[in-house]
């Protein structure tokens, strides 16, 4: 496998980590109950990492890839958020069949945002690798 694809898997793992980790503290702080009385070490750690999701894949992908760190950042954002939406539906037990039109709307609208913001991502780490090789 080339590089670029393997910057973006890494990216992809990144990804798919941090979201799988906000879904695996909310299981947590709410219980099986699912109660909305959120501990506070709940309602502060569930931003810093979603920050983290929305740019820290990209910018893996923007590093490791050494080039064209926007679009693998892009890349990397929207697969990873339609798989996001797939995989904590499933994970929360949704039905599919039941909510189709919700959950096609939610992956498209987290595809989009996450493409978004993780091309920032990647551009900043395709960036701030040539830059370190540059001065280095």
């Amino acid at each position: 496998m080339n590089t670029r694809a393997m910057s973006m898997f890494a990216g992809l793992i990144v990804y798919l980590g941090l979201a799988l980790l906000v879904y695996g503290l909310h299981r947590l702080a709410v219980g099986e109950g699912g109660s909305l009385d959120y501990p506070l070490w709940f309602s502060g750690s569930e931003p810093i990492i979603k920050a983290a999701a929305a740019v820290a894949p990209g910018f893996i992908a923007g590093w490791l890839g050494r080039s064209h760190g926007l679009t693998a950042g892009a890349i990397v954002g929207a697969v990873g958020g339609v798989i996001e939406v797939f995989s904590i539906g499933v994970l929360f037990g949704v039905r599919f069949g039941d909510v189709a039109v919700q959950i096609a709307v939610a992956a498209v609208c987290t595809a989009v945002a996450a493409g978004l913001t993780n091309a920032m991502g990647g551009a900043a780490g395709e960036f701030l690798r040539g830059r370190n090789a540059r001065t280095g």
